[in-house]
């Protein structure tokens, strides 16, 4: 395989289909990996085995947690085979290219941690802090959600507390993504519009940390 982001046995992977029966997106595992070819552990939906036919295209993607190349790495491959020991797998072709689809401050985490935040004003006032949560973090933003209805555009004060330090930082809201009518919370992506290297750097090494942590147990 190309380039110095070679797979690993154990890492977890992404692999999607775009069409027919098992299109969708799952979640698997690398079992082995050969000079000519690499084993996936074949993806479950709802406990049922996902056994892609002989021949079916897919795209496979995986995070790369390098200090200054990191990021998320997508290619094609093909099914070309079937193996039971130890564990059910597909055997796909290796590919001839692969690609950097993510920077590595783009790498995102899916959580639900609590933070709060101020409002800007034009003229440099400031509200008063209020509670909210994240439930989607990176290097370069995050998703707030919040009982608020905020305008795109606001600037927001924002403390994110990670376990070894409480990120500060400066966002600005630019899309609210949705509004969810269960819980009355909007979703919004905010922008780290002022954010120093170190700080950006301590939420990454956090995302990949954490990344590591939910792939021991199986939820990555």
């Amino acid at each position: 395989m190309p380039g110095n982001d070679s797979l690993k046995v154990g890492q977890s992977v992404q692999v999607e289909v775009s069409q027919g029966e098992y299109a969708g997106r799952y979640t698997s595992r690398i079992e082995d990996v050969s000079r000519r070819s690499f084993s996936l552990a074949i993806p479950t939906k709802k406990g049922d085995l996902i056994s892609l036919p002989m021949a079916t295209p897919v795209t496979v993607s995986y995070a790369v947690e390098d200090t200054v190349k990191g990021g998320v790495i997508q290619f094609e491959a093909r099914v070309i085979g079937f193996a039971e020991d130890p564990v059910p797998c597909l055997i796909l072709s290796l590919p001839n290219n692969v690609e950097r689809i993510q920077k590595r401050q783009d790498v995102r985490l899916e959580c639900l941690m609590s933070l709060k935040y101020r409002i800007r004003g034009i003229t440099g006032s400031l509200s008063d802090w209020r509670k909210a949560y994240c439930s989607n973090l990176s290097g370069g933003g995050l998703t707030l959600v919040d009982h608020e209805d905020l305008p795109n555009g606001l600037r927001l004060d924002v403390e994110l507390p990670l376990p070894r330090i409480t990120i500060r930082v400066i966002g600005e809201i630019v899309r609210k993504i949705d509004y969810n009518k269960d819980s009355s919370t909007f979703n919004y992506g905010v922008r780290f519009a002022v954010i120093d290297e170190f700080t950006r750097d301590s939420i990454i090494k956090y995302i990949f940390e954490r990344q590591r942590e939910l792939r021991r147990k199986g939820r990555l």
